[in-house]
């Protein structure tokens, strides 16, 4: 994955990190009562971009973000997932800690952990049917 053209590379984590992460979001979730109504929308997985959503979901999918990102439980296991994962610039390679995200870096904070979760939850719903194996397909991967 590239942000403002530098590379992040996610490796996924040990099973247990993974396993702590997808509870700990769970949880997250539980706890906030979330409920994104996206039972009724039809997503084109082939034109993914162009799927028409209403701005109730897009404000239920903030929410999401949100209230996930906002428990420290959701937080931790994301960092302890992050162990290895890297941000390359030209000069120089950083490991994603927290110290990464002070003051001139917070802006990547959630597209590098929504990618960190994603490498390390995604392969538990591999062969949960066809929706999660053609969003595996939409969604460029960052492993390596």
């Amino acid at each position: 994955m590239k942000i403002d053209g530098h590379e992040i590379v996610v490796t996924p984590s040990s099973f247990q990190n993974a396993m702590a992460l997808k509870r700990a979001i769970a949880k997250a979730l539980l706890d906030q009562g979330v409920d994104l109504g996206l039972g009724s929308i039809n997503v084109n997985t082939k034109d993914i971009l162009k799927t028409d959503l209403s701005d109730d979901t897009i404000e239920s999918l903030l929410s999401l973000v949100l209230s996930v990102g906002t428990s420290e439980q959701v937080i931790d296991a994301l960092f302890a997932c992050a162990t290895s994962a890297i941000f390359k610039t030209s000069k120089d390679t950083f490991k994603i800690d927290r110290d990464f995200f002070e003051l001139e870096n917070r802006e990547y904070f959630y597209p590098i952990m929504i990618e960190i979760a994603k490498v390390n939850i995604s392969p538990f719903f591999k062969k949960m049917g066809s929706w999660f194996e053609n969003l595996q397909g939409i969604l460029p991967s960052t492993q390596k």
